[in-house]
């Protein structure tokens, strides 16, 4: 019973002495074909055996970053550097550590990285340059604002910032100047633009300042001298609009601006032709006048008529809705009764004078006739005493000799005195009084119609 087990348990042994053999077996020829492969591997690598063709090359490649020495390095170039140099050291990197070369190689290796690690610092500078760059570019088209331009001017400085992380490279420094000089002058020029377009908003906050204390200042104009300060804060509005360069952000804008502010500074000139020329027609009105009263003071009354004429003609020349035109509608109707007066006063002193022309002729001859008192309705003649006594003593001789001839010739100039008595009546619309010396009334001519 007992011998049934024990067959069994020496039947697995032997399986798995076997298989444990078999895996053994695997396991080494395993190990035999890595190790082979490995040497092989090994052994292939560059530099391991003979020359370290690898390091020549990368020394050439190394040779043409010499072009970064010249002046005046393009983009382009340090591109090609930066290319070559990565080639270089991945040549290098193929140098395994087993390799005789391979101290050399680290020594070049680490020379060319720090090459490198410099080269991609210039390379992260020229690319924030470069979008810094056409972000410019794009702006001629359409300006920039503030805080665009302050933008590109922090990427300009970024990439300052980056150019300063190149220490102690001989080789770099003419690029590292030209570059940083490059981007400072570029930055200068960020600068200028950002002092325009500061100018440029502030001088549109002063013409938009002006402009509202213009309107305020016409609002409240009362005379001509507060029409210039309103045309005058016009005009430096304009101004400070015409000083907005075209590059600027808000050129547009002001554009627009000068346009109804140009219109409105025309407006106010239009306007203030208009008050000068008003003010100018009331002085000389005002002149006139004062001259026709001098004159009607001094009986000069047909130069009173003249000067009150002309103060008319200049009142009637103020323009409508003018500060004067208000003032002088008084004058229009006083200054028209006063001419009106003055004329008046003139013909009536042209009658009493060729009244009075008319009346000498016939009262003051060489042997006076008469004297006269003219009135405004009455003319008032008082005869000679001693005319009536020549005229009696006349009519009596010629009476008494029966001279019929000197009695026709009395009787015709009697008739002859009457008859002008009578036409200056008709003429004047007087009723002319005849008195003898003594005062008494002795006949009334009265106004033929």
């Amino acid at each position: 019973m007992n011998s049934i087990p024990d067959a069994t348990r020496l039947t697995a042994f032997t399986k798995k002495f076997k298989s444990n053999q078999l895996s053994l077996l695997v396991m080494g020829c395993s190990l035999a074909t890595i190790t082979t492969i490995s040497l092989f591997y090994g052994l292939t690598r560059p530099c391991v055996f003979g020359e370290c063709p690898q390091i020549n090359q990368a020394e050439q490649i190394y040779e043409q970053t010499e072009i970064l020495s010249k002046n005046n390095v393009s983009d382009a170039e340090i591109t090609l550097v930066k290319t070559n140099l990565e080639l270089a050291i991945n040549l290098l990197n193929d140098i395994p550590f087993w390799s005789n070369y391979h101290q050399e190689s680290s020594q070049l290796k680490n020379q060319y990285q720090q090459q490198l690690d410099d080269i991609l610092l210039l390379e992260s500078a020229i690319n924030k340059k470069s979008k810094a760059l056409l972000s410019l570019s794009l702006s001629e088209s359409s300006p920039l604002s503030l805080s665009q331009l302050e933008a590109l001017k922090q990427e300009f400085q970024a990439a300052i910032a980056q150019i300063k992380l190149i220490q102690n490279n001989e080789f770099l420094e003419e690029v590292k100047n030209q570059k940083y000089k490059e981007y400072s002058n570029n930055i200068q020029l960020i600068n200028q633009r950002i002092v325009k377009e500061k100018r440029a908003i502030k001088s549109l906050e002063q013409a938009k300042a002006g402009a509202l204390l213009a309107q305020n200042r016409e609002n409240t104009a009362n005379n001509v001298s507060s029409l210039e300060l309103v045309y005058n804060s016009w005009t430096k509005s304009i101004k400070s609009l015409q000083d907005i360069p075209i590059e600027t952000t808000i050129y547009q804008e002001s554009r627009t601006l000068l346009q109804s502010y140009i219109f409105r500074k025309n407006r106010i000139e239009k306007r203030k032709k208009q008050e000068n020329l008003a003010l100018e027609m009331y002085e000389e009105a005002n002149k006139y006048a004062k001259l026709a009263e001098k004159s009607e003071k001094s009986n000069q009354l047909l130069q009173a008529v003249n000067y009150w004429n002309m103060a008319t003609l200049h009142i009637n020349k103020v323009p409508q809705n003018t500060f004067k035109w208000n003032e002088i509608q008084p004058l229009t109707s006083t200054y028209k009764i006063s001419l009106a007066q003055a004329q008046n006063k003139f013909n009536k002193s042209r009658e009493l004078n060729k009244i009075s022309s008319e009346l000498d002729a016939m009262c003051k001859t060489k042997e006076p006739i008469c004297n006269y008192d003219i009135t405004e309705k009455i003319i008032r003649i008082r005869l000679e005493s001693n005319y009536l006594e020549q005229l009696w003593m006349i009519a009596l001789q010629a009476k008494a000799e029966g001279n019929l001839q000197t009695q026709v010739e009395l009787l015709k100039h009697l008739s002859t005195f009457e008859k002008r008595l009578q036409t200056i009546s008709n003429q004047t619309g007087k009723s002319i009084e005849v008195y003898n010396p003594q005062g008494k009334l002795m006949t009334v001519y009265h106004r033929r119609q």
